[in-house]
């Protein structure tokens, strides 16, 4: 078959047609390709018959003639020639004389050479052969190849349309006075230097090169050039038919450099990955030798990709083959068992993808390790299992929420505390906020930024609006799903009966309350007599003895005094009656220190106050000055003999909380008993005057507010007390 964008071919073609040339065109093994109607006739064959027939065996005369050598320097790449010859080697008997031509071609530089036979029939004069000459300049003005002839000192003697065109020229006078160098990259122009070289021993080439155009524009080009002989046999010039390849290059490039980049990926991938062609292995990578337990690729080079594979999954394969073969529809991405080199098998997901490369079809077999993602898989099963047994408790209501606050699914016991039946739950679609009373939203808002910052809602208290119109207290938790974004399970927890256990609880604790308070109240007034009648009689009796006695009667009622105005104190916070003001702590914290060094008759401490608060401050003030109080006391209480006491009291922002930092330089607190001082009527040693109740008040006061306290030792000597109080609990 003619190559019909060859473009040797394609003038050969048309000066054999307009000179009466016959020609055939033979392949490296010397066979037939093609043949027009003058050669049929001057040899007498048929093309039918003769195409695919090796010549020498059509014409064994050929064997031993100077025909077979040219046709041989011509797949050398050299062009021959024989003049004024017989048919006699072609089995022809004739008296005419003919000219027989044998030129090289090929199509691309990779490509195995080919001989173009050319016959012409001699009139008596010989006429010499010139496809430059005017009689086929408007044939090669026709066609779509550029041609180029130019004389031995580079300058142009002939362009056809085709040449003008590439490049960019109007005519071929637009040329003139330039040497063809002007027109080609240096790299092409070294080319053409050894092309000429053996051109000057008569042979033709082919070869790529870079013509820049008249614009600026490099095209690519395959350039067939042959020499130009006067009737002497000298060289007189060259002559080059140019094919625009530049598409054809930037495709090649561009497939190179895909082939560069998947190679790379191919590669560096942490897949297994291998490329097989006609389903024998032909590379592979170093994740998949790793996998496998090969240490090289010559193990599996040249094999079948199927000896990677189970014995379990080889009837899977060839099931896919056969639906291949059936040309059915097959998923690309699939799962199969694959065996390492030592016999242990593992599932793996599989992804197959067909290609082609520079050398033909291929295909691109990634295998992935999924045991880990089935061992997980199995894991979910079972804990879906667990979980479908918890979904169905009849003690605690569980419900699935989707992003947009849709309540998607619920189990029974959900539906029995809002009083909705399976078959009216599914009748409407129902929002968190159709079940939320007004005055719970702001803390269903709170909840929600909770669960959107932390994947989780802490339990808190709430009610439910039922389908009746009634309400429900509940206990309400919930926690984001795993992998799945702003959509998670909400536990409800019936807190009816808790209620009315808490109500009776505080019910009893209430009058509990009431009865300590009015015995408290009941005592006071009495120990007040009996305190004042003391600080009398030690006034009027002269008597030592009895003196002793009345400061003895003395002590033991005011230490009992105080014993119920701190159980006073814990009754009121325990009874949560409490009035919120504004505290002015630069005030408050220098009046209670002095207060207590009035009553106590202590020595005056250095007192370090720094207060850095942005906003105004609410609480309970009278629980503030006692727990200063108690934590002043016990300063002084356990004071250093070898230095002046120096409390440092800070108070400041943290958070949406205040941070309050109590510091002495005492002796600080023993570590054997540091974690019991909050402990209710417990002392610090044996001759602590106190009740016990001190600390114990200070620590309940704190957490009623759902603060916190903690205390440690400073290395350099004394004790340092850290307390948190949340603001936006003390505002409501």
């Amino acid at each position: 078959m003619i190559r019909k964008n060859d473009a040797s071919l394609q003038l050969a073609e048309m000066l054999a047609r307009h000179e009466q040339l016959g020609y055939l065109l033979l392949d490296s093994d010397l066979r037939i390709f093609n043949i027009n109607s003058e050669a049929e006739y001057i040899f007498g064959i048929a093309k039918n018959e003769v195409l695919g027939c090796v010549i020498t065996d059509l014409f064994p005369s050929l064997k031993y003639s100077e025909h077979i050598t040219c046709i041989k320097e011509a797949l050398n790449g050299n062009s021959r020639e024989l003049r004024d010859l017989t048919l006699g080697p072609f089995s022809v008997f004739s008296s005419e004389l003919f000219r027989f031509s044998y030129l090289p071609f090929k199509e691309n530089i990779d490509e195995n050479t080919n001989v173009l036979m050319l016959v012409k029939n001699l009139p008596k004069t010989a006429e010499v052969f010139n496809p430059g000459g005017k009689k086929f300049e408007f044939i090669m003005d026709e066609i779509d190849v550029g041609i180029w002839e130019v004389d031995m000192k580079g300058y142009t003697l002939y362009l056809n349309k085709s040449m003008c065109s590439m490049l960019n020229l109007s005519s071929v006078n637009d040329i003139k006075g330039k040497a063809y160098t002007e027109f080609f990259t240096p790299r092409s122009i070294e080319s053409m230097k050894r092309q000429h070289r053996k051109g000057v021993k008569d042979v033709a080439s082919v070869f790529e090169g870079e013509l820049i155009s008249g614009n600026g524009k490099i095209l690519n080009v395959m350039i067939h050039g042959t020499p130009l002989f006067d009737d002497s046999g000298k060289v007189k010039g060259y002559i080059g038919t140019f094919t625009d390849i530049t598409l054809k290059i930037k495709y090649q490039r561009e497939l190179k450099n895909s082939e560069e980049r998947f190679r790379m990926l191919f590669e560096k991938s942490q897949r297994a990955n291998l490329i097989s062609k006609d389903y024998k292995i032909i590379l592979v990578n170093d994740a998949l030798l790793k996998k496998f337990g090969y240490s090289s690729a010559d193990e599996l080079i040249g094999k079948s990709p199927t000896v990677l594979l189970a014995l379990s999954s080889v009837e899977t394969i060839n099931e896919r083959i056969r639906k291949i073969n059936n040309k059915e529809e097959v998923e690309n991405t699939f799962e199969l068992f694959f065996s390492d080199k030592n016999g242990n098998e593992f599932p793996a997901e599989v992804e197959i993808t067909y290609f082609e490369l520079a050398d033909g079809k291929s295909t691109h077999i990634s295998i992935k390790d999924i045991t880990d993602q089935k061992l997980a898989e199995e894991e979910i099963k079972k804990s879906e299992a667990k979980f479908r047994s918890l979904f169905n408790t009849p003690m605690i209501g569980i419900a699935f929420t989707d992003s947009s606050y849709r309540i998607v699914e619920a189990n029974s016991k959900f539906l029995d505390i809002i009083k909705y039946t399976k078959e009216q739950f599914e009748e409407k679609e129902i929002y968190w906020k159709d079940l939320t009373p007004e005055e719970h939203i702001w803390r269903d808002d709170i909840a929600v930024q909770e669960f959107l910052k932390n994947g989780f809602i802490n339990p808190y208290e709430k009610e439910y609006l039922r389908r009746d119109g009634s309400r429900v207290p509940v206990f309400v938790a919930s926690a984001i799903l795993g992998g799945i974004n702003n959509t998670g399970v909400v536990f409800v927890i019936d807190a009816s009966e808790l209620k009315k256990s808490k109500e009776e609880a505080n019910k009893i604790a209430e009058e509990l309350s009431k009865f300590l308070y009015m015995a408290s109240h009941d005592l006071k007034g009495p120990l007040a007599s009996v305190i004042g009648l003391t600080m009398v009689a030690k006034n009027e009796v002269k008597d030592a003895k009895a003196i002793e006695y009345f400061s003895l009667i003395e002590k033991c009622t005011k230490k009992l005094d105080s014993s119920l105005v701190n159980l006073m104190k814990i009754i009121k916070i325990k009874s949560n009656v409490f009035e919120f003001v504004e505290i002015d702590f630069r005030k408050l914290v220098p009046e209670v220190l002095d207060t207590l060094i009035y009553q106590q008759a202590y020595d005056l401490p250095i007192l370090e106050l720094n207060v850095e608060l942005k906003a105004p401050f609410f609480s309970e003030e009278e629980l503030l000055v006692s727990i200063f109080q108690n934590l002043f006391e016990n300063s002084i209480k356990y004071k250093s003999l070898l230095r002046k006491l120096l409390i440092k009291v800070t108070v400041r922002d943290i958070n949406d909380a205040i941070e309050i930092i109590v510091e002495d330089n005492g002796r600080g607190i023993n570590s054997k008993i540091i974690n019991k001082i909050f402990d209710m009527f417990y002392r610090g040693d044996y001759d602590s005057k106190g009740s016990g109740l001190g600390l114990y008040i200070v620590q309940n006061g704190i957490e009623k507010f759902n603060g916190s306290i903690s205390v440690r030792n400073i290395e350099s000597g004394g004790a340092e007390f850290h307390i948190i109080l949340p603001r936006e609990l003390t505002r409501s």
